[in-house]
């Protein structure tokens, strides 16, 4: 069988994405001596039909620079793709995305967003190529966090709090998890992890919580492009105990641990105990009588 048939023959089984055809006629070709090794041809739906060429692969001649921008960022066309593509090389690599438009106009300004991104997540020593994980995307919220306290719009108690949960639970469970991998099915497993976790289950309002917390997570990758959508939450059920008025022995008593603690400068929660808090009602309030170590009179 001549050599200029046999090839043609393998190379049209392969632009037509007959594959298993193609397997057939390296085989030969190979036994015959023409081909020295295998050759690795891509997955028949890697291939776009009537060209042969890889879906992935750059159109020849459809570049376009950014005007205004660097050369490195250029949109175009791919074989198997209606969409224009946007291009950047940063840090010796090769970044690609899909600007998902047909249109120029739109996809010129999915570039330059995309050209955003990419200089944002340097500045914050995010990666630029693989999904972030999602231990780096909430140190980076952190810091962010900081900035906020610096200039007077968030509390400094709150970011606290916030660390205190990331660190003692968030983190043993999603701190190798990467942002893309948190779905609701493992969301509903870390709401079963604090089910079990401990002597007892935590309360409802506990998880509503701790998955605010981490909304605020995702929601931040969500803003560095790392996210395309957040994920839905389980549904948590809260039940609600509301708590009884003390009596008058609980009152008194409770008043004077209270100016005992205020004298101690005892803090819970990293929140110091003052004279306002002697203000407030008890109902419904975040102090107990076991907080406050109340003991009635009849045991003292």
């Amino acid at each position: 069988m001549p050599y200029n048939f046999l090839l043609s023959y393998f190379l049209l089984a392969a632009s037509t994405q007959l594959a298993k055809e193609s397997q057939r006629v390296r085989r030969c070709l190979k036994r015959l001596g023409l081909i020295s090794a295998a050759i690795d041809l891509p997955a028949a739906n890697d291939v776009a039909p009537h060209t042969g060429q890889q879906k992935g692969n750059p159109v020849s001649g459809s570049f376009l620079e950014v005007k205004g921008y660097p050369p490195s960022l250029r949109l175009f066309k791919v074989y198997g793709s209606p969409f224009y593509y946007v291009g950047l090389y940063r840090r010796g690599k090769k970044l690609k995305r899909s600007t998902k438009t047909i249109k120029l106009a739109d996809a010129t300004r999915a570039a330059k967003k995309f050209y955003d991104e990419i200089l944002l997540k340097e500045a914050q020593n995010l990666p630029l190529t693989s999904s972030a994980s999602f231990q780096r995307v909430a140190v980076s919220l952190f810091e962010e966090d900081q900035l906020l306290v610096q200039r007077g719009e968030l509390g400094e108690r709150t970011v606290t709090e916030r660390r205190r949960i990331y660190d003692h639970d968030l983190l043993h469970f999603f701190g190798k998890d990467s942002v893309k991998d948190i779905t609701y099915a493992r969301l509903h497993q870390y709401q079963q992890h604090l089910a079990t976790r401990g002597n007892k289950p935590v309360s409802g309002s506990t998880v509503k919580i701790h998955f605010s917390h981490i909304s605020k997570i995702l929601t931040h990758a969500l803003k560095l492009g790392l996210l395309e959508r957040t994920p839905k939450f389980p549904t948590v059920a809260v039940e609600d105990k509301p708590r009884s008025w003390f009596s008058e022995i609980q009152f008194l008593a409770f008043k004077r641990e209270m100016l005992e603690e205020i004298s101690n400068k005892t803090e819970v929660r990293y929140y110091p105990i003052t004279e306002d808090l002697l203000l407030l009602r008890i109902r419904n309030s975040m102090i107990r009588p076991r907080c406050a170590r109340i003991r009635s009179e009849n045991t003292r």
